[in-house]
């Protein structure tokens, strides 16, 4: 996802650094929301929560990794810069 954004527009080095966090928040909004909605709808609770599998184990790996190793990890994700 990073490349392919970055294949668009490239990222600065802040919005790098700020990605573990912002991605961490995505899953934590990600497991917020469905849960309520399944709470709410519970005759439709496993459609709802069909991501939420996918949103912990994103949240693992980050927490295992730590952000500065995930900040590398995408960092390394983008193309070379090269300057005209």
């Amino acid at each position: 996802m990073v490349a392919g954004y970055a294949s668009v527009l490239m990222p600065e080095e802040e919005e790098i650094a700020l990605l573990p966090d912002l991605i961490r928040m995505r899953h934590v909004t990600t497991l917020a929301v469905t849960s309520w909605r399944a709470a709410r709808y519970p005759e439709n609770a496993p459609y709802i929560l069909r991501n939420a599998a996918a949103s912990l184990r994103g949240l693992d790996v980050i927490d295992h990794l730590g952000a500065e190793e995930t900040t590398r990890l995408l960092r390394a994700a983008l193309p070379v810069k090269t300057t005209e």
